[in-house]
């Protein structure tokens, strides 16, 4: 499969640092971020192929970061994974609802992380050629 450029927003340094870390031995290009401001700066030099958004990040803006990535047009198609130390399944829902693809539970199993990241960049892909699909058609 393709290398993927892969966002990872968390502002806790250890679980961003250990999933970038596995991503990048997946073969995948990781960016650790810990703010959505660099989020932005990020998306306009170059669209990911999925976002990977800690809901309980210091800004308290996951799921409006989420519903943001879900709505706005350059990014309505990225695959969006959210994780959370909160186990509850209303924020699990939140997330869906706001635009989310998967949903994480930390601590998580690095293979359930493989997975789900699996599953996503298929998605990923899978849009991407339809959009050149449709684009070649015109």
């Amino acid at each position: 499969m393709n290398i993927a450029r892969i966002i990872v927003l968390t502002s806790n340094d250890t679980v961003g640092s250990i999933v970038a870390y596995r991503l990048e031995l997946l073969g995948d290009s990781a960016f650790r971020i810990t703010a959505s401001d660099q989020l932005e700066a990020l998306i306009a030099s170059a669209v990911p192929q999925l976002v990977i958004v800690d809901l309980d990040n210091s800004e308290g803006s996951g799921i409006a970061i989420v519903e943001k990535l879900a709505t706005d047009i350059r990014t309505c198609n990225v695959s969006i994974l959210c994780m959370s130390a909160e186990g509850d399944l209303t924020l699990a829902d939140t997330a869906y609802r706001a635009g989310a693809h998967e949903f994480l539970v930390v601590p998580f199993d690095m293979l359930l992380l493989e997975q789900k990241v699996g599953k996503l960049k298929a998605r990923a892909y899978e849009l991407s050629a339809k959009a050149d699909l449709q684009t070649t058609k015109i």
